[in-house]
């Protein structure tokens, strides 16, 4: 069974940092490395992961605030797996999503899957939570299968499960990017490698207010 190696980057959400660790913890397949780098935050996340630590269920590593592509890249470097899956802190994964992903990837002989998710309410440019429901059941079915990555990025962040050769040979995040530091990685990988698409919501996106799942037609 390959291990699959798991970057969380962390900032200021301990709580909800806890509740992507422990869907992590849960998964139906076994061999997975967590890591988590927390971002320089000030509130109680790191008294959290000690519980984490001192069961070495995680490793984790404190960093001056530097951005979530730098935390990315800094769990990356120290990750041993074959795979890379990347979870932010405010999202979480369904119990058998990288089970179900590592299968779609050796059966299709691929190196790169994103999945469909459950999203929650949306964050408008104000910081506030806006409950309006989420329509975009295209971006996870008619944009895959006609490669219109250039144009929209239909990947949500914390869905992909890649595998360490695609890293390795496209590079790490760029951290002069900010919003669009996902969508210049999977261009980039799109380069070389056939990106593939699971239509199963295996990952559930932001802070568990109502749900609103993405259709998986």
């Amino acid at each position: 069974m390959d291990r699959v190696s798991i970057i969380i980057p962390a900032f200021n959400k301990a709580d909800l940092t806890v509740k992507a660790i422990e869907s992590v913890l849960a998964q139906t397949y076994k061999n997975i490395e967590c890591i988590v780098i927390d971002d320089g935050s000030t509130d109680a996340t790191n008294i959290l992961m000690q519980p984490f630590i001192r069961k070495k269920q995680i490793i984790y590593e404190w960093q001056e605030n530097s951005g979530a592509s730098s935390a990315r890249n800094r769990g990356i470097r120290l990750s041993s797996g074959k795979y890379i899956g990347l979870l932010d802190c405010d999202d979480s994964y369904i119990y058998n999503k990288i089970e179900l992903s590592i299968k779609y990837l050796k059966e299709n002989n691929l190196k790169f899957v994103h999945t469909a998710a459950y999203v929650a309410g949306l964050i408008n440019c104000d910081g506030m939570h806006s409950m309006s429901k989420l329509r975009i059941p295209g971006y996870l079915t008619t944009l895959p299968k006609i490669g219109n990555l250039l144009f929209r990025n239909y990947i949500l962040n914390s869905t992909p499960i890649i595998h360490r050769e695609c890293i390795a040979r496209v590079g790490l995040f760029d951290t002069k990017l900010f919003i669009a530091a996902d969508w210049d990685m999977w261009l980039r990988i799109e380069e070389h490698y056939k990106l593939g698409y699971l239509p199963r919501k295996l990952s559930m996106i932001g802070d568990k207010y109502s749900y609103e799942p993405i259709s998986e037609s």
